[in-house]
């Protein structure tokens, strides 16, 4: 955010900033060697203790996880504001099983805290349509003490609602602008994030934890082992990333009935 020449040149920027601070953009990496579609996967791969099935893309770009020919799989989504007015009964009739949905986001250049404004009404009108719902918080948290207050944040706006899905940690530098969170270390997020999750689990929720193979690899090893992730990988055949992944967002461009925005598609893959 800026100001104007002295006055109209910031208040532009100052807009494109807002902008680009409520935006939690998904950002991902190309891997060198993808597998090829459908190629039963080896052990220490992405599936971990499930390899050997296959992943099926259909022809709407959706994939199916199957073991030993059973469907070892659930097509999700993840939504925000940017969804724009979602008619949650017809992405139920679409196929969606869950909905991870924005519960809010920490500026990038301020970092005050804001919900996202669609919210409560996604999270209402999926629970409605029979989807199951997790939600997701941006963090732009810089010390220990403001990554508990988004922890606090969710909880008060969660209001004691029961969730199918876990709450995710979804922290991103925002290279577009200068973040107040751009230079954060792998270490220090890594201490954010488990003191998040702390105060989540505490409550009683679940947690996950959000990034592409840039963002995790990062972090330090003992979060990694010890939290689900929720990996970011578009494009591809199969995710690249040798580690364990409970779900895996692979399209931001996906074209879902009942959202008039492009969305981004998940799979998670069932124990």
């Amino acid at each position: 955010m800026r100001h104007q020449q002295f006055i109209i040149v910031s208040i532009v920027a100052l807009c494109a900033g807002l902008l680009l601070l409520s935006y939690a953009s998904h950002r991902v990496e190309t891997p060198d060697d993808p597998q090829a579609l459908g190629q039963s996967t080896q052990g220490g791969s992405f599936l971990g203790a499930l390899a050997g099935g296959q992943l099926i893309k259909d022809d709407k770009g959706r994939f199916s996880y199957y073991l030993d020919g059973e469907l070892q799989s659930r097509f999700g989504i993840d939504v925000s504001v940017h969804q724009g007015s979602i008619d949650w009964q017809a992405v139920a009739a679409d196929g969606v099983e869950f909905a991870i949905i924005r519960i809010g986001y920490r500026g990038a250049t301020e970092g005050n805290l804001y919900v996202d404004t669609h919210y409560e009404e996604n999270i209402r009108g999926a629970a409605q349509a029979g989807i199951q719902t997790g939600v997701y918080f941006f963090s732009q948290a810089i010390n220990m003490r403001e990554a508990r207050e988004e922890a606090e944040f969710v909880l008060q706006h969660l209001g004691g609602r029961q969730l199918d899905y876990p709450i995710a940690f979804d922290h991103e530098r925002v290279p577009e602008i200068d973040g107040r969170a751009n230079r954060i270390t792998g270490a220090q997020i890594s201490r954010y994030a488990e003191a998040f999750f702390q105060i989540i689990e505490e409550a009683g929720y679940e947690v996950l934890l959000y990034g592409n193979k840039g963002d995790l690899n990062r972090l330090d090893n003992s979060l990694l082992d010890s939290h689900d992730l929720w990996y970011a990988e578009y494009e591809v055949a199969s995710p690249s990333f040798n580690r364990d992944i409970l779900i895996w967002q692979y399209s931001s461009h996906g074209h879902v009935n009942g959202i008039p925005n492009r969305t981004d598609l998940n799979i998670h893959f069932l124990p």
